[in-house]
């Protein structure tokens, strides 16, 4: 079981890089925001490379508001000055209204 599992994983990752360069007629804006991790993070070092293939392939510059904690990466998102947050598992904490998004202020969001 374990190694049919492997096998899936390993032919999932193999094939991602073939199913991103088949995307045709993408409209994007010429300023995309975003939030992620601080800047000493991998999370960040991330962002930055996609930013960098968006640059190349699309001709748009990413805009990566860095934030220290859950909270501080999700508010961006839910005052809509960013339409993205790579915000790991406070994603489905902000969205179930659980945790430290339990309060009155953040509640379930219907957005997901």
């Amino acid at each position: 079981m374990f190694n049919l599992k492997r096998s899936v994983m390993a032919f999932a990752l193999a094939s991602a890089p073939a199913l991103a360069f088949s995307a045709e007629g993408v409209d994007l804006p010429n300023t995309l925001g975003m939030t992620a991790y601080g800047t000493s993070s991998a999370g960040y070092a991330q962002m930055v490379s996609i930013g960098n293939l968006l640059q190349n392939e699309y001709g748009v510059s990413l805009r990566i508001l860095p934030g220290e904690n859950d909270v501080s990466r999700m508010t961006p998102l839910k005052t809509d000055r960013v339409p993205v947050c790579a915000c790991g598992i406070a994603a489905y904490y902000g969205a179930e209204g659980v945790l430290m998004f339990a309060g009155e202020n953040w509640g379930p969001s219907r957005s997901g």
